[in-house]
Order: C-alpha cells, then structure tokens, then sequence
C-alpha cells in the first residue's frame, strides 16, 4: 500500500515513467511499422520494374520468334525444292509429288508469317540461312525432312506461340496456327513415305490449301479443318 502525503509524489513519478515508457514503445513500433511498410514498397517497386522490363522485352521476343519461324519456312522451301529434284533423279515420283507440296506449303506460311512480321511492325529477314544440308538420296532427304519438320512441330512453333501475349498480335496466331497444323500433316506424309519409299515410287496427287498451306491425299470435306476455306482453295500438286 502506497502511504499518502511524501508517497504521492511518488506515484506521479511513476505514471510520468509508465507514460514515458509508453511514448517510446509507440515510437518504436511506429518506426518498425515504417521499416516493414518500407521493405514492402521497395518489394512492389521490385515486382513492377520487373513486369516493366519483361513488357519492355515482349514485344522483341515476339518479333525474334516470327523472324526464326519465317527463316525455317524459308529453308524448308529452298531445300524441298532442291529434294523434289532428286525425287525425280532417284524415280520416286510419290516423292517427288511430297517434296513440291511440301514447298508450296511453307510458302504460304512465308506470306503468312510475312504479314504478322509487317503487323509486328518488324523486317523480314534478307537473307537465306546458308548453313542448310546437303542434298543426298530421297531416303537421306526424308530423313532429314522429318528431323526438321519434327523439330518445328514440337519445338520452335509450340515456343513461338508461348511468346505471344494474350489475344494481342492475331496475325501472328493465325500463322503460327496455320504453320503448326500444316507441319504435322507434313511430317505424317514424310513418315508414310519413308516406311514405304517402294509404295512412294509411283505417281500421286496432293492438295494444298492456298489460305493456310494444309496438305491432304484427298479433298474430302466441305471447308478446310485448319483455316475453313472452301474446298476450291485447295490446289492440286503432282
């Protein structure tokens, strides 16, 4: 029990402690709450700066992967032309028929990607990739076609298409859609005529779409499963 008179003194010194106390615990955890509300903002400054920068490369990324897809159809074409020839030479025209539609194909993927580059406001590249293989016998050139339209269909187009930002650029959707669906079909083909080059021997008839460069034995629809063009846009290759 405090006694009164000389005790009073006491007690008001010591709620003047206790208030003193009590202003400098506010004080502390005022500043900790401004260390903490600091270290959030710089971590939000952090996160927005990033998301800037990743904006800022976006658009490059999406350009680079139209230049790379454009410069394979490029190759594809230059080399498919050239593989045709030897079709020829080797007397599989089965082949040969496979090879110029595989050229006429990618060349309409070339006019697609064309305009998706122009849409990206970018240049399509000037000059062809001269690091190309060799032409060898139709057997060596199936194989080779199927390691590069493999390498399209499950690499550089899925990669591609992984750049695009949202439903931003259709252009270049619409392209890659186009290439992607027309390389499978493609590297179906070769497959088919590499298991059986004897069978691939004898003449035959494809049909390429000219809107989206879809490659089939028999035009047997309506509208295109790929770009739904009517039937006639599909030109006859032999």
């Amino acid at each position: 029990m405090i006694a009164t008179g000389r005790g009073r003194p006491v007690l008001a010194q010591s709620r003047r402690a206790l208030r003193a106390v009590g202003v400098v615990g506010g004080i502390g955890l005022a500043l900790a709450s401004l260390g903490l509300g600091a270290g959030r903002l710089v971590a939000v400054e952090g996160e927005r700066a990033g998301e800037a920068s990743r904006a800022e490369r976006q658009p490059q990324a999406v350009l680079q992967g139209l230049q790379r897809a454009w410069r394979a159809a490029e190759a594809d074409v230059y080399l498919a032309e050239r593989w045709a020839g030897r079709a020829e030479q080797d007397e599989a025209l089965g082949v040969r028929t496979l090879m110029r539609a595989a050229a006429r194909s990618r060349a309409v993927h070339m006019a697609a990607l064309r305009r998706a580059i122009e849409a990206a406001q970018g240049q399509v590249p000037e000059e062809l990739d001269r690091k190309l293989p060799a032409v060898g016998t139709t057997r060596e050139n199936l194989a080779v076609m199927l390691q590069r339209l493999g390498s399209e269909k499950d690499v550089l187009l899925p990669a591609s298409i992984r750049e695009l930002p949202g439903q931003e650029l259709p252009e270049a959707r619409t392209a890659y859609r186009y290439a992607r669906q027309s390389v499978i079909e493609l590297h179906a083909l070769a497959e088919e005529a590499r298991a059986d080059l004897p069978g691939w021997r004898a003449a035959r008839r494809l049909y390429v779409d000219r809107t989206c460069g879809y490659t089939v034995t028999v035009v047997d629809f309506e509208k295109c499963p790929v770009c739904l063009s009517r039937r006639e846009t599909f030109e006859e290759v032999r």
